[in-house]
C-alpha cells in the first residue's frame, strides 16, 4: 500500500540498496588490505556523501548508531555548514601556525640586532646609533632618541632578550 503511494519499492528502495551493495564492496576490499582507516573512511563516506543525497541521515551514538528519514535539501544544507566550519577552523590553524612560525623566527634574532635590521618602508635604516647593548641612540637623520620612546625600546629590547633566550634553551 505505502508503495503505490511512493513509487515502486524497487524505485524507492533500489537507490539505497546500490549505496549499500557499493560500501559492502569498499568494506571488503579494505578489510583484505588489513586497513581499518580505510573501513573507517567508507563508514563515514556512506553517512556523509552516500546516503544523505537519498534522504537518509545516520546519526552515530555512543553505542548504536540510528537512521532517520529526512529532506535531502537539509542533509545538504546541514553538510555544506559542516564543510563551511571545518574550512574556518583549518584557516585558523594556519593563521596559528604562521604566527607561530614569525614568533619563532624574531625569536632567532639576537637583541644586539633587533633594531639594527629595523628599516623603514623605503628600506633605509630607521637608527643611526646603538648603545652597547645595541639599543638605538639616535634616530636615522641623527637625532637623539627622546627618553619616552627609549623607554619603548629599552622594553622591547628586554623582551626580545628573553625570547631570544627561551630560543637558545630550546636549541641547546
Amino acid at each position: 500500500e505505502g508503495a503505490e503511494a511512493g513509487g515502486s519499492r524497487e524505485e524507492v528502495i533500489g537507490p539505497v540498496l546500490d549505496v549499500l551493495v557499493a560500501f559492502r564492496d569498499e568494506v571488503r576490499k579494505q578489510a583484505r588490505a588489513k586497513d581499518a582507516g580505510g573501513v573507517l573512511k567508507a563508514c563515514d563516506a556512506l553517512r556523509d556523501d552516500q546516503l544523505p543525497p537519498l534522504g537518509v541521515r545516520l546519526e552515530d551514538g555512543d553505542q548504536n548508531t540510528i537512521w532517520k528519514m529526512d529532506d535531502p535539501e537539509v542533509l545538504k544544507m546541514e553538510k555544506a555548514q559542516r564543510e563551511a566550519e571545518a574550512q574556518r577552523k583549518a584557516e585558523l590553524k594556519a593563521e596559528a601556525a604562521r604566527k607561530a612560525a614569525e614568533k619563532e623566527a624574531k625569536a632567532k634574532v639576537p637583541p644586539e640586532e633587533l633594531f639594527r635590521q629595523q628599516v623603514d618602508d623605503a628600506g633605509e635604516p630607521l637608527y643611526s646609533k646603538f648603545d652597547d647593548k645595541g639599543i638605538p641612540t639616535h634616530t636615522a637623520d641623527g637625532q637623539e632618541i627622546k627618553k619616552a620612546k627609549l623607554k619603548k625600546l629599552k622594553k622591547e629590547w628586554e623582551n626580545q632578550a628573553k625570547s631570544y633566550q627561551k630560543f637558545m634553551a630550546k636549541q641547546s
